[in-house]
């Protein structure tokens, strides 16, 4: 493969973690990105994730759980929020029938 590199903006990356009941807050920032992670301490399973992709614009972690097994499995719940951090629209990223979908 050939062609040239993408330059990377760099950014000042700033973290913090917190251990409360058993669950341990991440938190990565810098001037622009908010990177969230909620871990459970005895098994390393993440139980929440959230990013802010830009200006009014965040990623969180979600999922479906099919109703006939009661399997859940990830999926992304995408929205856009406005100044005073209401969410004004959403989208769903997940998985069903073997493939990916969005859904508004």
């Amino acid at each position: 493969m050939t062609g040239t590199g993408a330059t990377m903006h760099q950014e000042e990356l700033h973290i913090s973690a917190e251990i409360k009941d058993g669950i341990e807050e991440l938190w990565v920032t810098s001037e622009t990105t908010v990177i969230h992670l909620s871990i459970h301490v005895d098994t390393g399973e993440v139980r929440g994730f959230s990013c802010r992709l830009g200006p009014g614009m965040v990623a969180e972690m979600g999922g479906n759980r099919d109703v006939k097994t009661g399997h859940r499995y990830p999926g992304l719940f995408i929205f856009t929020e406005d100044g005073e951090h209401r969410v004004t629209s959403r989208k769903y990223v997940s998985k069903r029938h073997g493939g990916w979908i969005i859904e508004h």
